[in-house]
């Protein structure tokens, strides 16, 4: 069955819900590596996320040097500490997830570890990626979408009627530095007090004690010892 003919003379326009989006979703990479007893290494990351890594790092230890290599998007730092001598210890895990906060801050989402390309020193490499939006060449032409109404967010920016904010990702981790020892570090503030009494009803002997160690980081003194997994022949 056809449809009718348009007899009015204008143009055919189709409602809003079939009109293709011209804006294509882009993914933008880059990969952190840790390297040696002391160092952070960068790759493509945008120049305002290395600054802001940069002000997280002088904050644990002064800068003894800082490699540039721009035709490679490749920015390395030397700390005048040796976080990574002694991955286990609070201060060094405080560290990662400070930088991993610090990407996340900056748009960025972990992709996951890769092994592809490290050096003999590195001791961890992390991929992450952030979407990039652009208009493709070939609708640079077409006639550009009318922008989606904006309403006001409760931070003070704006979003698209309809569109639910995205949540503030923050990271932290669980960390067992033995058998026996379980470490929560730097757990969201609005958080911590679900997340430790998650940790302490989790364990079915029963946790022997607790404590405070460095800032926002707790350790739990495990009671028996850990799993094990036995697996038949």
């Amino acid at each position: 069955m056809s449809s009718p003919p348009n007899n009015s003379g204008a143009p055919f326009t189709p409602r809003k819900e079939f009109l293709r989006d011209q804006l294509v979703t882009r993914s933008a990479f880059a990969l952190l590596a840790i390297s040696g007893a002391n160092c952070v290494r960068v790759y493509s990351f945008t120049p305002q996320t290395v600054q802001v890594l940069r002000r997280v790092l002088e904050q644990y230890a002064p800068i003894l040097s800082l490699r540039e290599d721009a035709a490679q998007n490749l920015c390395e730092f030397a700390l005048d500490r040796k976080p990574w001598g002694n991955p286990k210890s609070v201060p060094t895990e405080k560290l990662l997830v400070d930088i991993i906060a610090a990407i996340y801050q900056c748009g960025y989402t972990y992709l996951s570890t890769i092994d592809y390309g490290r050096e003999a020193d590195d001791r961890l490499a992390m991929a992450f990626s952030k979407p990039d939006f652009s208009i493709p060449s070939a609708s640079r032409s077409a006639t550009p979408l009318p922008p989606p109404s904006m309403s006001p967010r409760i931070d003070g920016s704006r979003s698209s009627l309809g569109e639910r904010p995205k949540p503030k990702r923050v990271p932290f981790a669980i960390s067992f530095s033995s058998v026996t020892v379980m470490r929560v570090i730097a757990p969201p503030l609005h958080l911590t007090p679900a997340i430790l009494q998650a940790v302490r009803g989790s364990w079915p002997r029963g946790v022997v004690s607790e404590k405070g160690v460095g800032g926002n980081s707790y350790e739990f003194k495990l009671k028996g010892y850990g799993c094990k997994w036995h697996t038949r022949p």
